[in-house]
């Protein structure tokens, strides 16, 4: 099996399952506590949580901000996807989108993409493990509490 070096050092293999995970299970929880869909990160939904300030005085308030946070981790999610890799050898973006966003099986994304479903497992570790990496600058950037998907690799 193939093993692309993104330049990173951490266990892709435990990586890629982390972020599988975390995509998975803790994303769609997001989603569901934020309320929303993934199509509305597919369409493009944007959320404009301006005008919103919290002052700790209100428990509606306090709902509020928890429902814009959750909604600021999906976006965060979403952004880290649409930053990935979109080339014809590194189909990245697509890989996630299929499998997370459309729920189509390793099957049917292998096809979206034109690999081999043998190949897309190993295009699809890469991904996770690009994705895993490039959340940690999306979760910055929005402010939310995600957690770190990256596994370092076992000192010998």
């Amino acid at each position: 099996m193939e093993s692309i070096d993104l330049g990173l050092d951490i266990d892709q293999a435990a990586t890629a399952q982390s972020a599988d995970s975390f995509l998975r299970h803790d994303f769609r929880k997001y989603l569901l506590r934020a309320g929303m869909r993934y199509s509305d990160l597919l369409s493009g939904t944007q959320l404009d949580p301006t005008g919103v300030a919290s002052h700790g005085k209100n428990s509606a308030e306090k709902r509020l901000v928890k429902i814009l946070d959750m909604q600021e981790r999906c976006l965060a999610v979403y952004q880290a996807i649409e930053h990935c890799s979109d080339m014809q050898k590194q189909p990245y973006k697509k890989i996630l989108e299929c499998l997370y966003f459309k729920h189509l099986t390793d099957y049917q994304t292998a096809i979206q993409v034109g690999y081999s479903k043998s190949r897309l497992s190993d295009l699809k570790k890469s991904a996770l493990c690009e994705f895993a990496d490039a959340i940690d600058t999306w979760k910055v950037y929005y402010d939310v509490d995600i957690p770190d998907l990256k596994v370092e690799k076992k000192k010998k």
